[in-house]
This record gives structure tokens, C-alpha cells and sequence, in this order.
């Protein structure tokens, strides 16, 4: 969506994150860590390279505070073991939704932990060379 990449990178106000291998990795563990010591279930974490998905269930915590808890953690951590200088690690914001059925939980944990590797296959049979313009 070439109109929406143009409108994000007029807002952005450091370089673009792109987490390695190592890096995802400590964020998905201080995700479960966070949500251990928090008392939050934790459903399912994916740590791409440039952004996160998770799924966490808390009855009594607001999910802005969740959200603002897991991106602090994490920064601590990334600060700590990749790039102690780096200030921006996390766009400002980030999607929060509600699942009310169980139903609705099931397909969520599959797109987190399944569906964006397999649309990544998907995508790479049409455009076998990623580097490649349509």
C-alpha cells in the first residue's frame, strides 16, 4: 500500500528497526517474562522483524497498560544486550482488540503463530525473487 508506506515514513522520526534473529528472540522472552510477573496469560507471541504481534488475556489490566508494560520491558532488554543507544524501538502506538469467544481466540493465536509465515510462502511463489519489482 504505497499511499499508507508514504504517509508512516513522513511521521517517523528515526530510522526505520529492523530486529535480528537474537533480538526477536529476547523480546518473545521478556514477553513471557513480563507476563508471568504481571499474572497475564499469555496466548501467543510473534516477533517479526519490524513489527510484534501477541496475545495476552487479562480480565483487570487496561490494555494500553499492557501494551505500555510490554514495550518498556522489552527496550529495557534490547538496550541491554543489542544497542544501548538506540531511543526508538516501538512505533507510538499499536492495534489493541478484544476477543470475546473462545472462537475468535483460536483464529487469532493461528494468525499470530501460523498465518504470517504462511502468507510469506504464499507470496513467495508469486515473486520468487523478493529483491524483484512487479
Amino acid at each position: 500500500m504505497p499511499l499508507l508506506e508514504l504517509d508512516c515514513a513522513s511521521r517517523m522520526t528515526a530510522e526505520a528497526c529492523r530486529l535480528n534473529q537474537s533480538e526477536r528472540t529476547l523480546v518473545e522472552t521478556q514477553v513471557h517474562e513480563t507476563c508471568l510477573h504481571r499474572g497475564w496469560t499469555l496466548y501467543a507471541a510473534n516477533c517479526r522483524s519490524n513489527h510484534m504481534h501477541i496475545v495476552i488475556g487479562s480480565q483487570f489490566t487496561d490494555p494500553k497498560k499492557i501494551r505500555r508494560d510490554i514495550k518498556a520491558w522489552c527496550t529495557r532488554r534490547l538496550k541491554e544486550k543489542s544497542n544501548p543507544l538506540r531511543q526508538n524501538w516501538w512505533a507510538e502506538r499499536g492495534s489493541i482488540r478484544y476477543i470475546w469467544n473462545s472462537d475468535s481466540l483460536s483464529t487469532v493465536i493461528e494468525y499470530v503463530t501460523e498465518a504470517q509465515d504462511r502468507q510469506q510462502l504464499e507470496n513467495s511463489h508469486l515473486n520468487p525473487n523478493p529483491m524483484a519489482k512487479e
